[in-house]
């Protein structure tokens, strides 16, 4: 069986949501549905002050010029028993982490 590189990559204590166009979009315009398309509690404090505005672009031009690229980008979220809630965002290597 094969893993796409697009799926979530789950374990008991983490869950990697592969970013998609659909997530980044929702994210750049702060249209309130993120939340829902990552199946996660976001904190009051997000997203982080230090990410700027033209990461969104970069990554929605990558990603159409490049969608062998999907699947890298992730949101990571903790895994409580009572659901996820989203602490970071990584784009490869970096990883922004929330102060919640």
């Amino acid at each position: 069986m094969s893993l796409l590189l697009r799926d979530d990559i789950v374990t008991p204590p983490l869950s990697l949501i592969a970013i998609t166009p659909e997530m980044l979009l929702s994210e750049k315009n702060g249209d309130g549905r993120l939340s829902e398309l990552i199946q996660c509690v976001i904190p009051a404090n997000w997203p982080l002050t230090d990410w700027e505005p033209h990461v969104f672009d970069f990554l929605l031009t990558q990603f159409a010029e490049h969608p062998e690229q999907l699947g890298w980008p992730r949101y990571i979220s903790f895994v409580p028993p009572d659901g996820r809630t989203l602490i970071s965002r990584s784009c490869g290597r970096r990883v922004l982490t929330v102060n919640t």
